[in-house]
């Protein structure tokens, strides 16, 4: 593993200027940074801790919706009585990501930017062509052992499955695009299948954007009959 300088961030600000360096990369709960230094993917010449700056963790749910900080504990936004209420989907989503042990540390922002866990890419010593490591060097996986990647939404270029739970649970709602510091989200609930039958239960159209330093708001609630 490579040697890299750490830092913690004295605010946001100083966090964001940091990171638009080349080879910075910020900390926060850190369970899927410390796995891409340790295989080789990700090689930061220095770490940003971000893991203490105030105002970043904040929920909160109101008639308005329910605003998510970046870095709150997936277990918080798991368990909070108002997300499982309102937002059960959400909820689910979380809790079934990760065991306790990882829920505890990991972070929402954390786990809506996280890596594909396309063995290939996870491996640059034995499989060094991977267009999402090294752009046009091919992709090892699509002749590969590629059982459990993507068959949906795949190229010539790339077969890896994004991993995340949160993430596909609202987009499968509506849809998600980049847009902001961190993601945009939104969703609203159409009569799309059995597979949506957690939000279609509370009839939920709900908004999720990357306003407030990067963290997912969603809103507002809408009540409404079944479609």
């Amino acid at each position: 593993m490579r040697n890299f300088a750490y830092v913690r961030a004295g605010s946001a600000e100083e966090a964001r200027q940091a990171v638009a360096q080349p080879a910075v990369m910020l900390l926060a709960g850190g369970t899927t940074l410390v796995d891409l230094v340790k295989c080789g993917v990700a090689e930061p010449e220095k770490v940003v801790d971000i893991t203490h700056l105030k105002g970043l963790d904040a929920l909160r749910v109101d008639t308005q919706g329910a605003y998510l900080g970046a870095l709150l504990k997936m277990s918080r936004v798991a368990d909070d009585p108002g997300i499982r209420a309102h937002f059960p989907a959400v909820s689910e989503a979380v809790w079934q990501a990760a065991s306790a042990q990882i829920r505890n540390m990991a972070t929402i922002g954390g786990n809506l930017m996280q890596r594909t866990r396309c063995a290939y890419f996870r491996d640059p010593a034995a499989f060094p062509a991977c267009n999402k490591r090294a752009p046009g060097s091919g992709c090892s996986a699509i002749d590969g052992v590629n059982r459990n990647l993507a068959v949906l939404g795949t190229s010539d270029a790339c077969i890896a499955s994004y991993p995340g739970d949160l993430a596909p649970a609202l987009a499968a709602a509506r849809s998600l695009r980049a847009s902001g510091d961190l993601v945009s989200l939104e969703v609203k609930r159409k009569n799309v299948g059995k597979q949506l039958e957690t939000l279609a239960t509370h009839g939920f159209t709900a908004y999720a954007t990357g306003e407030g330093g990067g963290a997912p708001v969603v809103k507002p609630l809408t009540r409404r009959g079944r479609d």
